[in-house]
């Protein structure tokens, strides 16, 4: 029993990679055809920005209300951290 857990560890470890890079592989592939319909501001690079915002703030009436005030320049490049996340530099 006790050999089998560190096998387990190990293959949760390769899943959790491959899942890494299958959603890296799908968000190129997302962002490269809505590039094309949309324009530039969908590309991959932005889709993940647009993730990592909708995680942060998931609350839509309220990004709803602050998008009319405020640019995507107004938040952190690094990705915010947690639903307080400040907003600025």
């Amino acid at each position: 029993m006790a050999t089998l857990i560190p096998a387990i560890g190990t293959s949760a470890d390769a899943l959790h990679a491959e899942l890494r890079t299958l959603i890296a592989n799908s968000r190129q592939r997302v962002g490269k055809q809505l590039a094309q319909e949309f324009g530039r501001g969908f590309e991959a690079k932005n889709l993940q920005r647009m993730v990592q915002f909708a995680v942060a703030f998931p609350d839509t009436e309220i990004v709803a209300t602050l998008s009319r005030h405020l640019s995507w320049t107004h938040f952190p490049r690094g990705g915010a951290s947690g639903r307080g996340a400040r907003l600025g530099t």
